[in-house]
């Protein structure tokens, strides 16, 4: 078992289509969901082009329909122990080729994040320099702010437990919108719904 390579063009457009996406579909009423091992980076990169000509202002002074600033993105970003990563993938894999053992298995999975890895660091060569991988749990952007906000190490959670600690970590920083404190009647997302949106305005 292996991975069909893919040229550097093909995650070009793909950045590309993930970039247009966030800078026009995502608003306060409309989330939008990113989900890839570039996300973060893609965010980070639009964040850095943006801020010179983007005067932030607080979220409360836009209405539902106005872009999210770039900084109000919220990244996720799941971890696991190399000896369950392993475990995982061999037995996802084992479904489709049986005939394959567990370190071909992984094997081909090393050398296809290698490959990936390299791609990902030329096309994002101010973040991902030194050798640095997208999914870093330490990256930083141009200035200095991590690019992740959430962090779970999924290596000894159910999939279950893992939904839990996103949804707390974020309630903890405020992205999780349960009731609203003004009498001006809006409609709400439903319970548990990520929100990038600043917590004065809401009650926990």
């Amino acid at each position: 078992m292996d991975y069909v390579p893919r040229g550097i063009a093909v995650d070009r457009i793909i950045d590309g289509v993930q970039a247009t996406a966030i800078e026009s579909f995502a608003s306060a009423a409309h989330p939008l969901v990113a989900d890839g091992r570039c996300s973060a980076v893609i965010l980070a990169d639009l964040r850095k082009k943006k801020e010179t000509d983007f005067e932030e202002k607080p979220i409360s002074s836009y209405d539902n329909e106005t872009p999210i600033p770039y900084t109000n993105g919220l990244c996720i970003v799941l971890t696991a122990r190399e000896d369950v990563q392993k475990e995982r993938l061999v037995y996802r894999e084992q479904k489709r080729h049986p005939e394959k053992t567990p370190e071909e298995i992984w094997k081909a999975s090393r050398r296809r994040s290698e490959r990936d890895n390299k791609r990902f660091q030329q096309l994002h060569k101010t973040l991902l320099k030194n050798g640095k991988v997208p999914y870093d749990p330490e990256l930083t952007d141009h200035k200095g702010r991590p690019l992740f906000q959430i962090l779970v190490d999924t290596s000894d959670k159910t999939p279950g437990q893992v939904v839990d600690e996103i949804i707390s970590q974020a309630r903890n920083l405020g992205y999780i919108v349960l009731e609203r404190k003004s009498k001006n009647k809006q409609k709400l997302p439903k319970k548990g719904q990520v929100f990038p949106i600043h917590a004065e305005q809401y009650s926990l």
